[in-house]
């Protein structure tokens, strides 16, 4: 099992909106429920009330959706960018572009293509 951190707008939703974007919802509960950790980044805040990307609309949208659906999460708000992870494991990258739709192949154990630290992505091609 692994812990995937997904980021909110332009990676699991259209920026700025609540609108997921094709196979991310897919994807999230597919990983959940081979038993990996999901957790949230984003830079979302407080500097956002009153906005459809606010704390607030977030929780009742996009959150109360995988609520729904039964997913466990842990959410960060206010993570500003770039980001940069510290580790002494192995990391993955799968940086998307922003709004760029998920495939029909979902992420699959020992399937992923390890990119340590090269900052290529993921070639969903090579994902079974």
């Amino acid at each position: 099992m692994a812990a995937h951190i997904f980021d909110i707008d332009g990676t699991i939703v259209n920026y700025h909106t609540s609108e997921w974007l094709k196979g991310a919802k897919e994807t999230i509960v597919k990983l959940y429920k081979e038993g990996n950790d999901i957790i949230f980044i984003t830079m979302r805040g407080i500097q956002d009330e009153g906005t459809i990307w606010s704390i607030e609309n977030t929780k009742n949208t996009i959150l109360k959706t995988l609520d729904d659906l039964g997913i466990k999460y842990t959410i960060i708000f206010g993570v500003q960018s770039p980001r940069t992870i510290h580790d002494d494991s192995q990391i993955i990258i799968d940086q998307r572009q922003t709004n760029e739709k998920y495939g029909n192949k979902i992420l699959e154990g020992n399937k992923y293509v390890d990119v340590w630290f090269k900052g290529e992505g993921i070639n969903y091609n090579n994902i079974i």
